[in-house]
């Protein structure tokens, strides 16, 4: 679901071209260099105002692990509250890496500076 929203946003930045700020965007659930190697560099539009990096690891209530490597144009105000905060029932654990920056393809590396880790059980206790 929250994979879908990714790529969701992904395609949002072919609208609103212009004098914006340009960013890296890319998906995969491989690895940084997959999602890189398959990468495009895109003019955000003027409803995007950062770019943003993540590594969403999600480990499922059945042990799975799910990694996602995603970067984007995205929205400054929201980027404290990523879309790692957005978890199934199905999931037991998710920990996302997160950057998120303001100039011009700043998001050509991976995402390493912030961490957010959400753990879902009975208490819905959130670090």
């Amino acid at each position: 679901m929250v994979g879908s929203l990714i790529c969701g946003l992904l395609l949002l930045n072919v609208l609103g071209t212009g004098l914006s700020l340009r960013c890296q965007t890319c998906y995969s659930q491989g690895s940084w260099a997959n999602c890189t190697r398959n990468s495009a560099n895109v003019d955000c539009g003027s409803f995007f105002d950062t770019c943003m990096s993540v590594h969403r690891t999600r480990t499922l209530n059945d042990g799975k692990i799910i990694h996602e490597f995603a970067k984007s144009c995205f929205i400054s105000t929201i980027c404290e509250k990523i879309l790692c905060e957005k978890k199934d029932m199905k999931d037991k654990e998710v920990v996302c890496d997160l950057t998120c920056c303001g100039t011009h393809l700043c998001n050509t590396r991976s995402a390493t500076r912030k961490s957010i880790k959400i753990k879902v059980d009975d208490s819905s206790e959130l670090n």
